[in-house]
């Protein structure tokens, strides 16, 4: 079925409402964690806890959740790339690469500057912008680097394809329908 331009426009203009409607909410899930770091203050001195080490779980926390949700954002990106029914590929490409720096930069920067806007402090000190910024940055390429080397993925079908076709049992399958169950990526 042919989609004509004023419909590949609309597709085009959903999935980036889409998109955003994503960084919202994870806007509101970061919002949630700072304003519970600020609630848990006074529970993290009772507990006799560093405000340090505090500080660093919070931040560690709000880096693994970025982490998660750039994940989330790059396969769900191309599934709302795929919905827009491009007339090439080029254009499918330069689409999800467009929306792949919009969602990054929004959700790697933007949330993290608005939420030091909601407790400014010295951009450059420990609990600044800056450090916040650097240490998202290093430790997403720490965990990028254990998911390359250990590839979670790869090992879960390998584990899966061992317990559903071990040994001399009959597979009924045919031999296409064998490949694909069988394939590693």
């Amino acid at each position: 079925m042919k989609l004509s331009d004023q419909q590949r426009t609309n597709h085009t203009y959903y999935s980036y409402q889409i998109m955003f409607m994503a960084l919202a909410f994870f806007l509101g899930t970061l919002i949630l964690i700072k304003l519970s770091q600020d609630e848990a203050k006074h529970y993290i001195a009772r507990l006799k806890v560093n405000k340090k080490v505090a500080n660093f779980l919070f931040n560690i926390l709000m880096i693994c959740l970025t982490n998660v949700f750039n994940g989330v954002l790059d396969g769900n990106l191309e599934k709302l790339t795929d919905l827009e029914k491009h007339q090439s590929k080029t254009a499918r490409v330069s689409s999800l690469i467009i929306k792949n720096v919009i969602a990054k930069f929004v959700n790697t920067t933007v949330i993290y500057f608005i939420l030091f806007r909601l407790n400014p402090v010295n951009p450059i000190s420990r609990e600044g912008l800056v450090e916040k910024i650097v240490s998202l940055t290093s430790f997403s390429a720490a965990i990028k680097m254990i998911i390359d080397l250990v590839r979670p993925s790869y090992l879960i079908k390998r584990l899966t394809n061992f317990i559903n076709y071990k040994g001399k049992k009959r597979i009924n399958l045919f031999q296409v329908q064998l490949n694909k169950a069988l394939q590693n990526e």
